[in-house]
């Protein structure tokens, strides 16, 4: 298995990584920093989102690639707050290393596991943003006035 870390552009720990595959004898691990989501997300297998859902947790989604949502480093109950992004809507969250590795070889091994969480983030996905009624523009339009009152 190869491992592919891309830090959030924002990310204050990008240096750590850095140091921390530097330092490994693995060679599995790389790290991207320059790159565009879009170019490599078709040869990615599972994503891993850690911390708060960004806009990579979307393109893996749009891409068909299952995302599992480790929170395991929070020490503050800051990543919990988006509560969309949960077990109820098909997503595989842990906080724990142990189920992390778990869900990784049940992606990877079992078809029909994955494929039914690909099809539960799709409907998510479906649900949450993709609303195509031809009436977003009128609802956010509703929305801003509402503010303006």
């Amino acid at each position: 298995i190869d491992f592919v870390l891309r830090p959030h552009p924002t990310e204050e720990l990008a240096d750590w990584y850095r140091q921390m595959v530097k330092s490994s004898s693995r060679t599995n691990f790389k790290i991207i920093e320059a790159e565009k989501l879009d170019a490599f997300l078709p040869a990615v297998d599972v994503g891993l989102s850690i911390g708060i859902p960004s806009t990579a947790n979307y393109l893996c989604l749009l891409f068909g690639v299952p995302i599992i949502l480790f929170q395991g480093f929070d020490r503050t109950g800051f990543f919990s707050t988006d509560e969309a992004w949960n077990e109820d809507n098909g997503f595989l969250v842990t906080k724990k290393e142990k189920d992390l590795g778990n869900f990784m070889l049940q992606l990877l091994n079992n078809n029909n596991f994955r494929n039914e969480v690909i099809n539960k983030e799709l409907s998510f996905l479906d649900k949450s943003l993709l609303i195509r009624d031809g009436k977003a523009a009128e609802r956010t339009l509703e929305e801003i006035e509402k503010l303006c009152r």
